[in-house]
This record gives structure tokens, sequence and C-alpha cells, in this order.
């Protein structure tokens, strides 16, 4: 009673009201510190992870910087096995002394990078592809590096930019009774060489990507990359690496895919169909051919196949191909850069030359290269050897250091010893019939396969933050 009769009094009252004051500015000093500590604890994670992403971004510029060719080191430079290269990233980057555990391997034509670096509780990794800057070469529409004959245009053939050439020059012809009939031989510069040469190519990066599929092909059981799985007949794919006996069959539907990275060695035919995709990170390598057909798209896959690879209907890549024997592209096949297509220049049983071939409405937009392993041979009847069909269509660089024969339409540059034109029952050596070059059209950011060159430059493809 004498509790209320206070609190109704004024002097009571007062009390109250600071007491309910008291109360909410605590609260509200209690919130504020609370948001303090919280915003605190926010901001040192957010810089702690900063820290790991700025250490493991910079695992890769030190190891770019090193296949550059500084410390005894140059493009051929790669962490084998169970090394890997730990570089210190210092103050001197303007973040905390922390370690970046760096990988790097071959992947097809390119070179990818892996940096992982941790600082306190957290953890960055993260990965890039990378190419080469272009050449000189390549800033031509036409690079001829062999030929000592002129470079001959007939029918309709239309040449955008500049053309290197022997002292011949360029001239155009009638052709089976037809004129030229385009308004100029060449829009551009013709720049004439009195010795004409290819620019350097290494293939040791082309070298070891076959060498190593042959090897699995070869001794799988012998290696450590497959799990213990060994089948005759399997399409379910178990495992993560696998070898199969026999030929293949992987057809795909919906949302299936094959998921990556993983290696899938078959010792016979592999057949790739269906409505789907592969995933990132995928090789595919075969003893034997490769068919890839209707809808099927894949992502920075590789495919290496000894007896040839055949693509055709609406499939879609984005990747690399590799093969001794031919690399066929047909009906509407079609690639995204950046696509490699390598073949190595070899023979079949009955002794016909392997090539690139693009044919129907195929559509390549990326690298095709074909090339000796090794160095020219000049005694060899079998010539490294690409073929752009009528309506078919690249869009990049084609580099061949035996001949080309082009008849359809390549939007950017060709590097090649000499054109060859086959009219039956002739073969003309250093034509060109009813083509289309315009280098126009490759942009400036293109970037090449690796080893190009003396001094290749890299820069990045592509990268991707793994966590």
């Amino acid at each position: 009673m004498r509790i209320r009769q206070f609190i109704l009094n004024e002097d009571g009252s007062a009390l109250v009201i600071v007491l309910i004051m008291t109360s909410v500015f605590s609260l509200m000093i209690g919130g504020i510190l609370l948001g303090n500590l919280l915003s605190q604890r926010t901001i040192q994670a957010a810089y702690n992870q900063q820290q790991a992403f700025y250490a493991a971004e910079s695992g890769i510029n030190k190891a770019m910087w090193l296949l550059a060719g500084n410390e005894d080191k140059d493009i051929n430079w790669r962490t084998t096995g169970e090394e890997i290269g730990i570089f210190s990233i210092g103050e001197s980057q303007g973040i905390n002394n922390i370690d970046a555990y760096v990988k790097v391997e071959d992947w097809g034509g390119y070179i990818l990078i892996t940096s992982t670096a941790a600082y306190k509780k957290f953890k960055e990794t993260m990965s890039v592809l990378a190419g080469q800057e272009m050449i000189p070469a390549f800033s031509n529409a036409v690079y001829i590096g062999k030929s000592e004959y002129a470079l001959v245009v007939t029918g309709t053939n239309t040449i955008y930019g500049n053309v290197v050439t022997g002292k011949q020059g360029v001239k155009s012809e009638w052709i089976k009774g037809k004129p030229f009939t385009g308004s100029a031989p060449v829009y551009g510069q013709v720049i004439k060489q009195d010795k004409p040469q290819l620019p350097g190519f290494n293939t040791e990066v082309f070298q070891r990507v076959f060498a190593r599929y042959q090897s699995l092909l070869l001794s799988p059981r012998g290696t450590q990359v497959f799990e213990d799985v060994y089948l005759e007949q399997n399409t379910e794919l178990p495992g993560k690496n696998v070898f199969i006996h026999g030929n293949l069959t992987i057809t795909l539907h919906d949302e299936e895919k094959l998921i990556g990275r993983r290696t899938i060695c078959v010792s016979g035919d592999i057949y790739v169909a269906g409505e789907s995709s592969l995933a990132d990170f995928v090789e595919i390598v075969s003893g034997g051919k490769i068919y890839i057909s209707d809808h099927v798209k894949s992502s920075k896959c590789i495919f290496y196949a000894a007896n040839g690879i055949e693509v055709s209907g609406d499939a879609t890549i984005e990747g690399q191909l590799f093969s001794p024997q031919n690399i066929l592209f047909k009906g509407r096949a079609q690639t995204y850069y950046p696509t490699i297509l390598f073949n190595s220049a070899g023979q079949n049983e009955k002794g016909q030359q392997s090539q690139i071939i693009i044919e129907d409405h195929a559509f390549i937009q990326g690298s095709l290269i074909a090339d000796y392993f090794g160095g020219d041979n000049p005694q060899s009847k079998i010539k490294p050897h690409i073929e752009i069909n009528k309506t078919a269509a690249v869009e990049g660089i084609v580099f061949s250091s035996g001949t080309v024969n082009l008849q359809g339409t390549v939007k950017g540059s060709i590097v090649t010893g000499e054109f060859e034109l086959y009219l039956s029952p002739t073969r003309y050596q250093n034509y060109l019939y009813n083509a289309t070059i315009d280098r126009r059209f490759l942009p400036d950011d293109f970037l090449l396969p690796v080893q190009f060159g003396n001094t290749p430059q890299l820069a990045v493809l592509s990268q991707e933050n793994l966590n």
C-alpha cells in the first residue's frame, strides 16, 4: 500500500521514469555495443577472407610470371606429380605473410593454374586457364611460309586484310574456263618475302598431351589415375576415373551430365549422343574413334581418339579435340571459342594422310592446327592438311605447316605452308577458289594455344573461384 502511494505521488513517479529511462538507455547501449562487436567480427571476417583471396590471386600471378621466363623457369614449367609450388606472399603485395599453394599443369593446348591460400579460418581456391597472346603472323589475313609460287586467286575469291607471300606475290587467273570475278585480289597490302618462313610453333605441349593419353590406353592398370574399376561394358560409369574395355555408348537425356573433373578411358570406340551436356573438365579418351552427335553440348572438355573424331548433327562443343587421325565436322555441328582442333599429321593403315575436315554447314570458332611432331619432315609425302569446304565456316585462326584447301569462309587469319586446291582431276598448288578470308572479324583479345613463337606471352582465358 505504501509502495503504491509512493508511486502515485510526484517523487515516486519521477523515480519510475528514471528507472525506465535507465533500462532503455542500458538496452540501447548494449545493443550498440553488441552491434559494434558483430560489425567488427563481420569486418574482420571479410578482411580475413579478402587476405586469403588476394594471396590465392597472387599465387596465380606468380606462376604466370615464372611461366614468362623468370627465375630459371619457362613456358614448359609444370608442377608434376606431388610437386606443388609454394609461394610466400608477403607484405610487398600489401597482404599478410601467407603461403599460396600453386599447381601448374597442361589442360590440352592451354595451361591450367590452380592456387590455394588460407588465412585464419578462411580458404580461397581459384583456377585460371591461360592462353597465349596473338603473334604478329596472325595479324595478317594470310601468311604463306613455304611456297615459292605466287598465290593465285580465282573465281569469286575475296581477301580482306594483309597477305604475306613469297617474292612472286599475288595474282588472279582463270580456272576451268572461268575468269576471276572478284573486284580485287586483295583488299589490303601484299607483303613479299624473299625467303618465306613460317612462325615458330613448338609442339612440345601437344606431344605431352598425346603421350599422356597414349600411356593411359597402353597400361591403365600401371597408372595411379584410375580407380580399381575395369569393366567389359558399362554405361553407368561408377567412380571418378574409369577404364572400360571394348566400346562405350554415352547417351545423355534432359539434365543428365558426366560430372567433372574426371577421366573416362575406353579401349574401343566411344559414341556420345543425346540431348544434354557434359560437365566442365571431363577427359574422354578412346583407343578407337569418337563419334559425337545429336544435341550434345560440352564445355572445357578434352577429347582424344587414336583413330579419329567425327562430330555431326547439331552437336555443340567448347573444348579441345586431339587425334593423329582425321578430325571431321559435318552437318550443323559447331564449336565455340576457345575450342582447339589439333591433328598431328599421321596416316592410317591405308597410307592415307590424316587431316582436319570442316564440311557441310559446320561452324568452328577457335583454333585449327595441323602440324608434325618433332619438326618438319620434307622427305615425307604425308603433309599436315586442313580442308574447309564450300558451305563451312571458321571464325578464328587456321595454322598448318603443310597445306590448306579452302573453298569456304574464314573470318580470321590463315598461316600455312601453302594453299592447295583440288578440282577433279587436277590439283593446283597455292590456289584459292571461291573462298572468303576476312581478318577484320578476329578480335584483338583472341588467345592462342601456347607455344607459338620464341617468347610466348600468356594471358588469362577464363577464371573460376572453386570454393
